[in-house]
């Protein structure tokens, strides 16, 4: 589950700002425009006011009414509950519906979000939110414990949260920007967030912390990064949920061991928080070493992962972009933070960004996100293509599960190989077992169809309908797209069928008359068959069409040299340049029956995911009236 924000500084209104300033908050710097940055404040404040209103509608959905927040503690704060706040009780909802807690139990007396309220002078804040979402991350179902069993002297203790320079955890004197010697850091701004599932918080500024930003560390606790529990794999890979970020980064790692993958390094998707849009990390070490990059890319709102491959080819790092839920904003914001990131790097190769967004397979749901991330992955480190659908993501979770219980020891850490040895003995018989090729478990996982059929329903009732037409609009453009380049590539072809036909009648009658006229009989043959240009003149090309000639204007001069000094070296210079012409129509019309043939198979898939979407939209309505 994802670590929320508390607002910036600028996005508070300005009455409120001058009551922070004496709270450890940076003073502004001199120059420093208060006009621009009251209309900068009102623009993002109204912006937030906005996302507000989404997510008080989402809990609203999730927990049957307004009542997330009971009225006593709402007015104990006294205020409208912030954009933080209510990102943490988004979290508390997810973490709590992940586990089959009831919603309704968290705020009884005994409830683990009322204790921990009772701790925070009966007040909801951000800090609390945070503490009742390890709390829940903390037990594996039934009874909650106790909320402040773990909290003694005001100090907090988790079991995400461990000595940081025990077990390996970083010290106060290590460099934080890389956390292996195969991953590193970096951030996506305002909508890419800390992503904080077992790891720990790192600095990545590169620069003395001042005593605020000290402070603000401190508050975050940092935390050491540790590989996912047996559960949260077995879990996460066996179920229709959304994959998380520690189970994306220790999977990708197995992908790109494996002995046949090229070389390549893995960023680990664990986000700093930046206090604005322009904070930029220091470059990864790793970059320096020419290797592609993977980017599994975490975005807060809404939650969801997309992929960045970084490539440095020839003086030029190309940056491909992979969504499986189309957003040009989302897409923007990508493109944009990483150019800025690679300016202030101040690399040496050209920044070269782009969106294959349409060259990727698109979700038909709203939790197979990381499982698309994971899937572009795997096929590209073997030198495949990304592949264009995704039949049965289920399907797919199964496959990287068989793939980490096989994981070969020699590329493996003594806790990452341990951690796969006690994924090995936790297998079900619905899922395959480690001696399962992958080739052969769509028929090894047959006995657990009805389990995946519940599953099914489990994640389109945590989808929602707003999600499912989302994807529901997002495959009608794609179809509607698709449709159009089909169009256009059935009219390309036709065209260049056209030519190349031509062209062949020319080269047959070059080739039957290439008797040289002369001079007496020349001025016979009549008026140019084009009059803008010098023209061909000669009987024996009498039958070939007005359109023809006109197509063969770059090769004019050659063929009037032929006519009219009868040189059968010119000639057959003449007949060359024509096959060469053919021959590259030829191949631009194959290039096209090719592309066309692609687009009639989006077009097909399009149609399959946008029947299966509604048989899902009418499924979930038909559930909601049930329940």
């Amino acid at each position: 589950m994802n670590r929320t924000l508390a607002p910036k500084i600028d996005e508070v209104p300005q009455s409120k700002q001058d009551s922070r300033t004496t709270r450890g908050l940076k003073q502004q710097p001199v120059g420093y425009d208060e006009g621009q940055k009251r209309l900068r404040n009102r623009g993002r404040y109204q912006m937030q006011a906005t996302k507000r209103t989404d997510l008080s509608a989402w809990l609203d959905v999730q927990w049957g009414g307004p009542h997330w927040v009971p009225r006593d503690i709402r007015d104990a704060n006294q205020s409208k509950l912030g954009i933080a706040i209510l990102r943490g009780i988004v979290g508390i909802t997810e973490a709590a519906q992940d586990r089959d807690v009831d919603l309704g139990s968290l705020w009884e007396p005994e409830g683990v979000l009322r204790k921990t309220i009772s701790t925070h002078d009966s007040k909801l804040t951000a800090k609390a939110c945070e503490e009742v979402v390890r709390h829940l991350k903390s037990h594996k179902g039934g009874k909650i414990p106790d909320s402040t069993a773990n909290r003694q002297s005001g100090t907090e203790s988790s079991p995400d949260l461990v000595n940081q320079e025990g077990a390996g955890g970083f010290s106060a004197g290590e460099d934080p920007v890389l956390v292996s010697a195969e991953d590193s850091v970096t951030s996506l701004g305002n909508e890419m967030v800390a992503f904080t599932q077992k790891r720990a918080f790192v600095d990545l500024t590169g620069a003395s912390p001042s005593p605020e930003e000290t402070g603000e560390r401190d508050s975050k606790k940092q935390r050491l990064k540790s590989l996912p529990t047996v559960d949260e794999l077995q879990r996460q890979l066996s179920s229709d949920v959304k994959l998380e970020g520690d189970v994306i980064y220790f999977v990708s790692r197995i992908l790109i061991q494996q002995p046949e993958a090229e070389s390549a390094h893995v960023v680990d998707p664990l986000w700093f928080e930046a206090e604005d849009w322009d904070t930029i990390p220091s470059k990864p070490r790793s970059l320096d070493s020419g290797l592609p990059h993977y980017f599994p890319l975490h975005h807060h709102s809404p939650d969801h992962w997309t992929l960045g491959i970084l490539r440095i080819e020839n003086q030029k790092a190309l940056f491909s972009f992979y969504d499986s839920a189309e957003n040009d904003r989302r897409t923007q914001m990508v493109k944009a933070r990483f150019e800025r990131c690679w300016e202030t790097w101040a690399m040496p190769q050209e920044f070269c960004f782009s969106s294959l967004v349409h060259e990727c397979a698109q979700q038909s749901d709203g939790v197979s996100c990381g499982v698309c991330v994971l899937t572009s992955i795997s096929e590209t480190v073997l030198g495949n293509q990304v592949p264009k659908s995704i039949k049965d993501p289920m399907e797919r979770r199964l496959q990287f599960l068989s793939m980490v219980r096989n994981a070969s020891q020699d590329r493996l850490s003594e806790e990452e190989y341990s951690l796969v040895c006690d994924l090995g003995k936790h297998g079900t018989n619905s899922e395959p077992t480690r001696d399962v090729p992958i080739q052969d478990l769509s028929t090894q996982t047959r006995e657990g169809d009805l389990e995946k059929k519940v599953a099914r329903i489990k994640g389109l009732m945590q989808s929602g309908t707003d999600t499912i037409e989302q994807s529901i609009q997002t495959q009608k453009d794609r179809l509607k797209k698709a449709t159009l380049a089909r169009d256009e590539a059935q009219a390309t072809w036709e065209n260049l069928r056209i030519r190349k036909e031509t062209m062949e009648d020319l080269i047959k009658s070059m080739k039957d008359n290439q008797t040289p006229l002369d001079h007496d009989n020349r001025n016979e043959i009549g008026p140019c068959v084009d009059d803008t240009t010098t023209g061909i003149v000669g009987k024996e090309l009498s039958d070939i069409g007005m359109r023809a000639m006109r197509m063969m204007g770059t090769i004019q001069g050659d063929l009037v040299e032929v006519y009219r000094n009868g040189a059968r070296s010119g000639s057959e210079k003449a007949v060359g340049k024509v096959n060469e012409f053919a021959e590259a129509i030829k191949e631009k019309l194959e290039r096209t029956l090719a592309e066309r043939k692609e687009h009639l198979d989006t077009i097909k898939d399009a149609k399959e995911e946008l029947k299966r979407l509604e048989d899902d939209l009418e499924l979930l309505i038909k559930l909601d009236k049930m329940v």
